[in-house]
């Protein structure tokens, strides 16, 4: 694959998967193999694109109206992209063991993918989980 073509990819995880919920597009994109690494999943990593999709699904769920924005486009070198996002959402079902907090969320973070053969075999999200935290009302807000 060449940049353009991970690239693609990318831009059609948000989109596609994320944004517009296509399960048919969650199934070309996420590789059987994927090796999904989140500090927000269950354990801190999962294995496989039945765990990932059942994440996903639980994330969408719980944040209906969740959508996630491209900061500064994509990155790309061989097969690893970088993408910077802005992530927002409503939190009316429970998440990552927490009831419904009915707070909307604003979360910034950044995502690394390995794509292979037009799928996301690998994906590293790093995101401010202390800035989730507070607003969710898990943790205090620094003085």
């Amino acid at each position: 694959m060449n940049a353009e073509e991970t690239r693609a990819v990318v831009f059609r995880f948000y989109d596609k998967v994320v944004n517009s919920r296509d399960g048919a597009a969650a199934g070309e994109l996420i590789a059987d193999d994927i090796v999904f690494t989140d500090p927000t999943a269950p354990g801190g990593q999962l294995h496989g694109k039945a765990n990932v999709g059942q994440f996903i699904a639980t994330l969408l769920n719980a944040f209906p109206d969740f959508h996630m924005t491209i900061e500064d486009g994509v990155i790309v070198e061989d097969n690893r992209a970088v993408a910077r996002w802005a992530a927002h959402g409503t939190h009316t079902g429970s998440f990552a063991g927490e009831n419904p907090s009915g707070r909307t969320i604003i979360v910034n973070g950044v995502d690394v993918f390995t794509v292979t053969a037009g799928q996301i075999h690998k994906m590293w999200v790093y995101l401010d989980t202390a800035s989730l935290s507070q607003q969710l009302g898990l943790a205090p807000i620094p003085a």
